[in-house]
C-alpha cells in the first residue's frame, strides 16, 4: 500500500498567514473605531467640546441672570458682576505672586445692611433732604435713625406757611427724649420729651404719649397746624389729649429743618417710612389715609424712593487664597454700582488680619478716586514701616524718614481714576508710579504710625482719614516691572470707567 505523507509545515504556514491577515483586519477595524471620523477619540473630543460649550453657555446665562437679579433688587447680590457688568472671568486678572488681592467688585459677600444718603421730594417741589448716618431696613421700606448719630437736613425751596398738615409713618424703638422733625423757621416739630409729645418750637403744651407707642409697630401720625400754637395731634386716627405739663423745643441755634434731631442733639431712635407736608388742613376723613394729594408740599415715601442707597461692607475677602481678610470694616460702604468702597474721610477704615509679615522687597498697588484735596492715609503697616498717604503737597510712603517722597501730581484729586504702584526695596528706598508714570521723589517725609498695630486701610490710629473710593488693593511678594505696571493700568482703565 502506498503511503501518503502530509506536509504539516505548509499547513502551519497557511494558518499563520490567515491568522495574521485576520489580525490585521481586526486591528484596522479597531483603529478605525478609535481614531476614525466616528471613532472613540473623535467622539470623546466632540463630547469634550460640547461640554465646554455648555459650561460656557451656563456661565453666560448665570452672569446674565445675576445682572437681571441685581437690577431688580437694587444691587443686593454681589460678587459675580461688577462695574459695567464685567466679571472676574471676563477681566482675566492674574493673581499670581500676590500676597493680598482685594477687588471690590468681586468681593463675595451678601449685601444686606445699607444706608440712605438722601430723600427725594416726590411732590416735585425740590424739597429734598440730605441724610447722615441713616441706615435702612433689609427690605428698604424704612430709614433707620440710631438715636446717636443719625439725622437729616431738609433743603426747603421756600419757607413753610400756615395752614399746613404733617403726615408721618414711624416706628419708635425705645422710649426716651428725641426729635422726629423740627423746622425752626415755622416752629413746627414733633418729638418726645419727659414722657410727652412736644409739637412746636413755641410754648404750646405737651401731649400724652399712647401706651403702645413704643411697641415697635407702625404708627400713623397726623398733625394739623393752623399756627405753631394752634394744632391737633392724631395717632392711628385717634386724637391725642393735652398733657398737664407745658413744653416746647428750642431751635438749638440754627434755622435748618432737621429730621431725627435738632441742631445740638436729641437724636431720635426709630424708623420712618413716609413723611409728607400739605399746605392745607387735613379733614377728619384723612386722618388714617390721604387719597387727595392737593397742596402737597413735600413727599418722602420710601416705597417709591429707592435712590441713593449704599450697602455696608462687612469684610474684604482676600482673593489670593492666603486668607489675609479684614478683621473688621468700620463705616465702609460700597459705591453706587458696588465696584468700589467709599472712605468718608472722617470715620471709615478697615484692619487687615495679615497672616505673615511682608517680605523684604514687595510692591503695593491700588486703584482709587478722590475729588477732595486732603491729608489722609490710604494704608499703613507698622511691621514693614510702609504706608501711603497725602500730606500737604507730598505723597508719603513710609513710617521712617525718607528723602524719596514725591510731590502730589497736580491732577491727583481731580476725581478721575488713579493707579498707584509703590515698589519697596526698603522702607526708605522705593519708587512711586501714578498712572504708569514714575514720579521723582526728593523730599523728606514720614508718617508716625501712632502705634497702629495692624495693617490698616483708610487711616492710622487717630487719623488722618482717606477721603475717596478704593477699587483694588494688591500686595505682591516681589517688585513688579514697568511693563506689568502699564499693563495693569490699562486693564483698570477699561474696568473702572
Amino acid at each position: 500500500m502506498k503511503k501518503i505523507f502530509r506536509d504539516e509545515t505548509a499547513i502551519t504556514l497557511v494558518a499563520l498567514v490567515i491568522t495574521i491577515i485576520v489580525l490585521l483586519i481586526l486591528a484596522g477595524v479597531t483603529l478605525s473605531m478609535v481614531v476614525g471620523e466616528n471613532g472613540i477619540i473623535t467622539r470623546a473630543l466632540q463630547a469634550k467640546d460640547a461640554t465646554e460649550e455648555a459650561e460656557r453657555k451656563e456661565r453666560e446665562d448665570l452672569t446674565n441672570l445675576d445682572r437681571e437679579i441685581d437690577a431688580i433688587l437694587g444691587g443686593r447680590s454681589h460678587g459675580s458682576s461688577g462695574d459695567n457688568g464685567s466679571s472676574g472671568l471676563e477681566d482675566n486678572v492674574d493673581d499670581t505672586g500676590k500676597i493680598i488681592a482685594y477687588r471690590i467688585k468681586d468681593n463675595n459677600e451678601t449685601l444686606s445692611d445699607s444706608k440712605k444718603t438722601a430723600l427725594t421730594d416726590l411732590s416735585g417741589h425740590g424739597n429734598n433732604a440730605n441724610l447722615y448716618n441713616v441706615g435702612m431696613t433689609n427690605d428698604k421700606s424704612e430709614i433707620v435713625f440710631d438715636g446717636s448719630s443719625s439725622y437729616g437736613e431738609v433743603n426747603l425751596s421756600s419757607n413753610l406757611s400756615f395752614p399746613l398738615s404733617v403726615e408721618i409713618d414711624v416706628k419708635a424703638n425705645t422710649s426716651g427724649n428725641g426729635i422726629i422733625y423740627f423746622d425752626p423757621v415755622s416752629k413746627i416739630a414733633l418729638g418726645t420729651y419727659g414722657g410727652q409729645f412736644l409739637c412746636s418750637g413755641v410754648n404750646s403744651g405737651g401731649y400724652n404719649i399712647p401706651s403702645d407707642f413704643y411697641d415697635g409697630n407702625l404708627k400713623h401720625i397726623v398733625l394739623t397746624y393752623s399756627s405753631a400754637t394752634n394744632f391737633s395731634l392724631f395717632v392711628n386716627g385717634s386724637q391725642i389729649s393735652k398733657a398737664s405739663n407745658d413744653g416746647y423745643w428750642s431751635d438749638g441755634g440754627t434755622q435748618i429743618f432737621t429730621i431725627g434731631k435738632r441742631a445740638n442733639g436729641y437724636n431720635w431712635n426709630g424708623k420712618i417710612s413716609k413723611f409728607r407736608i400739605y399746605g392745607r388742613l387735613l379733614d377728619s376723613s384723612e386722618l388714617t389715609s390721604v387719597s387727595n394729594s392737593s397742596n402737597l408740599i413735600l413727599d418722602y415715601d420710601l416705597s417709591r424712593d429707592q435712590n441713593d442707597i449704599y450697602y455696608k461692607v462687612n469684610q474684604l475677602n482676600d482673593l489670593t487664597g492666603n486668607n489675609n481678610n479684614t478683621n473688621y470694616c468700620d463705616r465702609l460702604y460700597y459705591n453706587s454700582d458696588n465696584s468700589g468702597i467709599v472712605f468718608d474721610g472722617v470715620n471709615s477704615s478697615a484692619q487687615v488680619n495679615i497672616q505673615n509679615a511682608l517680605p523684604s522687597q514687595f510692591s503695593v498697588e491700588f486703584f482709587i478716586r478722590s475729588s477732595t484735596p486732603h491729608n489722609g492715609i490710604l494704608f499703613i503697616d507698622r511691621t514693614s514701616q510702609t504706608a501711603f498717604g497725602t500730606y500737604n503737597n507730598l505723597l508719603i510712603c513710609s513710617t521712617t524718614l525718607s528723602s524719596k517722597c514725591p510731590a502730589i501730581p497736580a491732577d491727583f484729586f481731580d476725581g478721575n481714576l488713579k493707579h498707584v504702584v509703590i515698589n519697596y526695596r526698603t522702607a526708605t528706598d522705593f519708587d512711586v508710579y501714578v498712572n504708569g508714570t514714575k514720579l521723582t521723589g526728593n523730599s523728606d517725609g514720614y508718617w508716625n504710625d501712632n502705634s497702629t498695630a495692624y495693617l490698616t486701610l483708610g487711616t492710622r490710629v487717630n487719623g488722618p482719614y482717606f477721603n475717596g473710593t478704593l477699587y483694588e488693593f494688591n500686595i505682591y511678594n516681589s517688585l513688579i516691572d514697568e511693563s506689568k505696571i502699564n499693563s495693569n493700568y490699562n486693564r483698570g482703565k477699561n474696568i473702572y470707567k
